[in-house]
């Protein structure tokens, strides 16, 4: 079944949607006025030229002007029918209809009637009174059998019948309105669309009314096609399976034929898949074997397998070794898939490995939940997650805390110039334009740099030399910024704040990243980046009893204190137990469903949630230095 949230979301798009739609499918229809009018009064005259210079509140009030010193004059209907299209596009549709109502119970014989209903209708649509303005478009339809507004109106009742949850209903009204917008090519495609929308929003029962008012092949197999999905979806593959075969072997529709078929395919998959089983796929040898093997510490603790307190997962771990290029990656994905036939699967780390096994995942129909923080990786399709904080979103909460709590607002960048630094400095700026705020100088220098002085000088210190007047007084810099940032890691850090404060760039708040997060900074430079804030995807000293646990276990177990990538490898396992302990997670499908309709989940990491596109929800701790310790901003 469609989740009820999702069902929310796409009315509240076609909601937003049908303005659009509702004026781009009709023509322009002037209004007609008296036959034989004496002269046009002045007022009107001034309200049309209103009008045309789009002056919507002054037009409004000359209407309005005429109608109360004449309510019954020549102009009359007419004005009534413009102010009912002006309140209309002002969205003052309680007025809208006032005026409406008024012409149409008052002018028996008014030309643009049959207009000024279905405008009407449209605009109870889009307050929401969807069974009145159904009413007024059956009226409608028996008054102006043969208008040529008959198609728009068809139109608005199947909108009309959706809205109220009544898709039988509404797609026999789409069908009668495909029919009428016959010869018009653009009206006719979005009737379309909306017809498969109706057909994919519908349950079995439904679907079963819709089967008996359809007429045309196309759509009898796209509701044959709606119901083989439905019933795979409630793991019945029997009957998935009989109506997609049937839709292969006798649609001459290729897309069709090439639809039905997929659907054979996640059905056989579906049928030897382990939910028992998930995937490890994570470098346990070459350059980057370390940072797979922390992972897999975090995993392997979470999965209870050293004897812990843990609780047994409801799934055994299949590892498999991504080594160090692409086609290692891929190598053992396919193993994982078409061999182990696992429900999921964990990693990789590297971005390049961890590309092509998200689009591999992709063509497989397989959950894979990346490790990695290449940007986009969420985008490659439906079936790839991410369970690591992106450098985007650690700059959205810097940057973020920066203005709402911190008060700062002019900022100062000093980057190193390598592929990291760039792109972090560039989000910094990116997110401080959004909020309002200001970078007043931004400097670059080498990687391995030691002497910042020429970066520092030009962003507004000032050379220990020149720092006294004539008179022996100390003359401080004017400086333009509150805070600088410094995407760097922390030994580059430890070096470049004593030279800022030398340059005289003191009392201003130093930002970082999660580079940052080292002993190292305190160590080398505690005393020059006292209250600097930067972002961490995991807190190790946090006092939470989760995470204390966590960091108990792990250090008994491997005499270490457990970094971000152990804590992710652990929270990837115990999100993914929680989940599959659901009793309707049976196949590779559910399980993509349920990561993405999961509630948050309460992890050493923080709380983590997916997006619809797959992409991880955790916001990053941020923290701060205090005298010889690392401590949770405040």
């Amino acid at each position: 079944m469609i989740p009820l949230s999702s069902i929310r979301k796409a009315m509240l798009a076609l909601l937003a949607g049908m303005a659009f739609l509702l004026f781009s499918c009709r023509p322009q229809l002037p209004l007609t006025g008296p036959e034989k009018p004496a002269a046009k009064p002045p007022l009107i005259t001034q309200a049309e030229s209103y009008e045309k210079l789009g002056q919507t509140s002054a037009a409004v009030s000359t209407y309005e002007h005429y109608l109360a010193e004449h309510p019954r004059g020549a102009y009359a209907p007419l004005s009534l029918h413009r102010l009912g299209r002006l309140y209309a596009q002002q969205e003052k549709y309680e007025k809208a209809v006032g005026s409406y109502r008024r012409l149409l119970t008052s002018t028996r014989e008014y030309p643009a009637a049959a207009e000024a209903r279905y405008e009407l209708g449209r605009v109870l649509y889009l307050m929401g009174d969807y069974p009145s303005s159904r009413e007024e478009m059956l009226r409608w339809l028996t008054l102006y059998p043969v208008h040529t507004l008959r198609p728009q109106v068809l139109l608005l009742l199947a909108e009309d019948s959706r809205a109220m949850g009544n898709l039988p209903e509404a797609f026999s009204r789409y069908l009668q309105a495909e029919t009428a917008f016959l010869g018009d090519t653009e009206s006719t495609a979005h009737v379309q669309a909306k017809v498969l929308e109706t057909i994919n929003g519908a349950d079995r029962v439904q679907l079963a009314e819709m089967m008996r008012s359809a007429t045309d092949r196309k759509h009898i197999e796209k509701i044959q096609y709606r119901m083989a999905i439905l019933y795979f979806e409630d793991h019945d593959l029997e009957k998935a399976a009989d109506l997609a075969q049937a839709l292969a072997a006798q649609s001459p529709d290729q897309k069709m034929i090439e639809d039905a078929k997929d659907l054979l395919a996640r059905i056989e998959s579906a049928r030897r898949v382990k939910s028992h089983l998930v995937g490890c796929l994570l470098p346990l040898s070459g350059p980057y074997s370390l940072y797979g093997q922390e992972v897999l510490n975090g995993m392997q603790l979470a999965l209870g397998i050293f004897g812990s307190s843990e609780q047994n997962a409801p799934f055994e771990l299949v590892i498999r070794d991504s080594g160090a290029n692409p086609e290692e990656a891929l190598a053992g994905l396919e193993q994982l898939v078409n061999n182990e036939h696992v429900i999921a699967v964990i990693g990789p780390l590297a971005s390049k490995t961890a590309s092509v096994v998200a689009a591999r995942a992709q063509e497989f129909h397989t959950p894979v939940i990346t490790l990695t923080q290449k940007e986009g990786i969420a985008d490659l399709g439906e079936w790839v997650f991410r369970n690591m904080s992106t450098p985007r979103q650690e700059v959205e909460s810097l940057v973020s805390k920066a203005f709402k709590d911190l008060g700062l607002h002019r900022f100062a960048v000093l980057f190193p110039d390598n592929p990291y630094g760039r792109t972090l400095s560039e989000l910094f700026w990116e997110q401080v334009n959004l909020n309002g705020g200001e970078v007043t100088g931004m400097e670059s220098y080498r990687p391995g740099q030691t002497d910042f002085s020429e970066q520092i000088l030009k962003l507004g210190g000032i050379a220990a030399a020149k720092t006294r007047s004539k008179d022996g007084k100390n003359t401080l810099p004017a400086l333009r910024f509150e805070a600088v940032f410094i995407p760097d890691n922390a030994q580059s850090v430890a070096m470049i704040a004593p030279q800022l404060v030398y340059h005289n760039i003191s009392g201003v708040r130093l930002l970082g990243t999660s580079l940052w997060q080292s002993p190292q900074l305190i160590s080398l430079a505690g005393d020059y980046i006292q209250g600097c804030v930067f972002p961490a995807g995991f807190y190790a000293a946090n006092a939470r009893p989760r995470t204390q646990a966590f960091v108990s276990s792990y250090q008994s177990t491997f005499m270490k204190t457990p970094d971000l990538l152990a804590a992710t490898g652990y929270d990837t396992v115990k999100l993914l137990s929680e989940v599959l302990q659901q009793g309707n997670v049976q196949n590779r499908d559910d399980l993509r469903r349920a990561l993405i309709e999961m509630h948050p989940f309460d992890g050493v990491t923080g709380e983590t949630r997916f997006r619809q596109n797959g992409e991880v929800d955790k916001a990053p701790f941020l923290l701060t230095i205090q005298g010889d310790r690392t401590v949770p901003l405040p």
